[in-house]
């Protein structure tokens, strides 16, 4: 049989970690630099954070990981433990800050679509100041990642 997960190494789990933690800033940034971003892509980004922090937490237990990275930055001096700490407290930040303000019903329940003239669902926008409280979410986080 064809070992279709493969054994987790060094390599792999170093990789899974940066790869997501890229993907997570390249995200971000292009919603930063955006001029405004529909409900529906944040709920998209949120489902994005929580499986990218499975992912990051899997990995990131890998005996021999942060000796192996620190080979890998050839920086023997980087506190990898507290720059992925600082990364996942801000996952997390963020994750907070859309569950708590994400437009949502009387009952509450996301408020995502609306339907047009020709009763065709669309999606809506955050509002102005939803979007810039939201971009500055971002920020931080890109702050956290290299």
């Amino acid at each position: 049989m064809f070992p279709g997960n493969g054994k987790i190494t060094l390599k792999k789990s170093w990789d899974m970690i940066t790869d997501r933690a890229a993907r997570i800033k390249q995200i971000a940034v292009g919603v930063v630099t955006s001029s405004s971003i529909s409900r529906k892509d944040v709920i998209d980004y949120a489902n994005s954070l929580a499986d990218s922090l499975a992912i990051l937490d899997i990995h990131v237990s890998t005996p021999g990981l942060l000796e192996y990275a620190r080979n890998e930055l050839n920086d023997q001096a980087i506190d990898l433990a507290a720059e992925f700490i600082s990364m996942r407290t801000q996952i997390v930040a963020t994750q907070d800050w859309i569950v708590a303000n994400f437009p949502k019903d009387i009952a509450n329940n996301l408020s995502v679509y609306s339907f047009d003239a020709n009763k065709r669902f669309i999606d809506i926008n955050l509002t102005a100041g939803q979007f810039a409280a939201f971009q500055t979410q971002l920020k931080l986080l890109i702050g956290t990642i290299n």
